[in-house]
């Protein structure tokens, strides 16, 4: 039997169960996302009640990220091409922040270590989106019917 896992993140589809496995895998980082979205928009709003249409439009990405990390947990490999482009955005959202800040940053370290704590979870949630790609990549070329 072939390996599955790969350094414990890649999952190698080789059939049809290590092909759900990577698709509920990709759902890990819609969940993180979904998290790190709600946080913000309450930080957001309670930094600045201004800024309340802004909080609950993330509030409301925040819930659709979540709900969509449930369904593809529950195997439903129809979502994998929307969620990573949902990650696409979120990355390069990250990706404006991240400059947006170490150019306003006034302390170097700190912007070092806010890149830092901003790119190595998304870097290993990417790789978890590529599998789950594979898997429904693998689900589709085989014929499996993949389910919404």
């Amino acid at each position: 039997m072939p390996r599955t896992r790969l350094l414990g993140y890649w999952i190698v589809s080789h059939d049809q169960a290590s092909a759900l496995e990577a698709v509920r895998m990709a759902g890990l980082p819609l969940l993180l996302m979904g998290f790190n979205l709600l946080v913000l928009a309450l930080l957001t709003l309670s930094a600045s009640p201004s800024l309340a249409a802004f909080a609950l439009g993330m509030l409301g990405t925040a819930l659709a990220c979540i709900i969509l990390a449930f369904r593809l947990r529950g195997g439903h490999a129809g979502w994998v091409p929307i969620v990573a482009l949902l990650f696409v955005t979120y990355l390069a959202a990250s990706l404006a922040l991240t400059i947006f800040v170490t150019r306003a940053s006034a302390i170097p370290n700190m912007s070092g270590t806010m890149i830092v704590t901003q790119w190595v979870i998304p870097i290993i949630c990417l790789i978890l989106i590529s599998a789950g790609i594979r898997g429904w990549l693998w689900l589709r070329a085989n014929g499996v019917k993949a389910s919404f």
